[in-house]
């Protein structure tokens, strides 16, 4: 079965603007996603999503997708948008504060290990992530997110707590490379598709076989038999 759950936060981590908070509600719902130039630009994006009200904590994933709706494209200086890569990690930091993160911190009081939460050994897993290729197109994309949201369900009780981050390169002055994405504003809310089974139902396939073939069910005579399991001969 296919399940759909919500964004709860997110908030955009921003070089430029190392000590202010960007939260899903600024730029009137449009945060930007992966940005850079000369290093100055970096943009990092938190997302949260949990997921335990929807999925039981038993279920088998089996698929899933982050689906964001992009509005703005942003390319200058020569670059093309389509020869980056973009990554998602796991966040390492379960107590991040949607209203509190900036680039240095994680929540008042508290700086990341690396400035804009790229310290893999404090602030992001580099061993549960995704990685996909730019694209030019606008509106809905579907990104596949299946092994986070597999580790998700097993070790971190059902939160999909991420940091996207664009590819690591330096730029030249005037060069610029980034996404937008809605944040906040319905219908444009980031969302999880899941794709999951319940628990033991690990039945692939069933062959169909004529009544009239089967001569015995465990030793009895199937003409002797009267019901089996409610159902009647």
């Amino acid at each position: 079965m296919a399940t759909t759950a919500n964004s709860d936060a997110d908030c955009t981590l921003r070089e430029m603007q190392n000590t202010t908070n960007y939260d899903g509600g600024v730029e009137a719902g449009v945060l930007h996603f992966w940005g850079m130039e000369t290093k100055s630009m970096e943009c990092t994006v938190m997302m949260w999503v949990d997921f335990s009200a929807e999925i039981p904590s038993g279920d088998t994933i089996n698929a899933a997708t982050l689906n964001i709706n992009v509005g703005t494209i942003v390319e200058g200086g020569g670059l093309n948008i389509e020869d980056y890569n973009w990554s998602i990690y796991r966040c390492r930091r379960a107590d991040w504060v949607v209203s509190e993160a900036t680039h240095v911190i994680y929540k008042t009081g508290n700086n990341w290990g690396t400035a804009g939460a790229r310290n893999f050994s404090t602030d992001i897993d580099s061993g549960v992530s995704e990685s996909f290729a730019g694209t030019a197109s606008t509106g809905w994309w579907a990104i596949d997110v299946g092994s986070i949201v597999v580790d998700a369900q097993a070790n971190q009780s059902q939160i999909f707590n991420v940091m996207m981050d664009g590819a690591q390169v330096l730029l030249n002055d005037g060069e610029l490379i980034y996404y937008k994405f809605h944040g906040y504003t319905t219908p444009n809310n980031p969302y999880l598709s899941i794709t999951h089974s319940a628990a033991g139902s690990n039945i692939k396939s069933v062959t169909l076989v004529p009544l009239a073939s089967i001569k015995e069910v465990s030793g009895v005579a199937i003409a002797n038999v009267k019901a089996i399991s409610g159902v009647t001969n």
